[in-house]
């Protein structure tokens, strides 16, 4: 099995899914793409394509509860053949002898490690009763713009550098002034975030890339504006100069 990544957690990176996929049709591996934060990307329109190859999977991995705007726990397992979860989870053991079906009808213990399971799509099959995928499509896009907003403005200040861009609604960046040590500059980039959420402004917190503490912004609030956005960054660059 190989397990590709439809937008990771820390960066919003996609690996080249077609490439991948032409690897394992050709030595017969199962092709699993982990799409936990990144498969919402399919409900827009516009940023759809980035995603070419997904459909070659033989499954794929995908929380609602990220950037679906669904409340924990809400997530699903895709496959390209049912029997294969069936060859896995069924069981027949006597007291569910009486509630077997046939091929017709679905029986989902069949499917999952649950034998009784709670409703957990009904809140996200509401939600697109009731927004549309067209509208959840627009507030994913706007995540991505709101990124890119976040990305435009930090260029405005001296010191700052990008360290992974704008992808899927995730920028990662760092205030980096001269004359300090690499050591000096992580613990400075943990101040400014602790700074900020103390602030209550906006939540920013630190990740690692590449052994350096950045801080990293998830950009996936359909009400955030972009003079919003723009404020964070302006705020963290005076925290950063006050501090530094």
């Amino acid at each position: 099995m190989i397990i590709a990544t439809a937008g990771t957690t820390n960066t919003g990176s996609i690996d080249p899914l077609n490439e991948i996929a032409d690897l394992c049709e050709k030595h017969n591996i199962w092709l699993h793409v982990d799409g936990a934060y990144g498969a919402s990307i399919l409900v827009s329109s516009k940023y759809k394509p980035l995603l070419n190859g997904i459909s070659r999977s033989d499954s794929i991995s995908w929380d609602a509860h990220k950037w679906l705007m669904q409340t924990y726990c809400c997530s699903v397992i895709l496959v390209k053949e049912k029997q294969h979860l069936r060859n896995c989870f069924s069981t027949h053991p006597e007291y569910l002898k009486d509630a077997e079906t046939g091929e017709e009808q679905i029986n989902y213990w069949d499917m999952g490690p649950e034998l009784t399971r709670p409703a957990r799509s009904l809140k996200l099959w509401m939600t697109l009763q009731a927004l549309g995928t067209n509208a959840v499509g627009e507030a994913i896009e706007h995540g991505v713009q709101l990124a890119e907003w976040a990305e435009d403005e930090i260029k405005n200040y001296n010191h700052w550098e990008i360290v992974s861009p704008a992808q899927l609604a995730i920028v990662n960046f760092r205030y980096a002034p001269t004359g300090l040590s690499n050591q000096e500059l992580d613990s400075l980039n943990k101040r400014i975030s602790q700074e900020m959420v103390k602030n209550g402004y906006a939540s920013v917190l630190t990740t690692q890339l590449n052994g350096k503490t950045v801080l990293r912004i998830c950009a996936i609030h359909p009400d955030t504006t972009e003079d919003e956005m723009r404020n964070t960054i302006q705020l963290l660059s005076n925290i950063g100069r006050s501090i530094e």
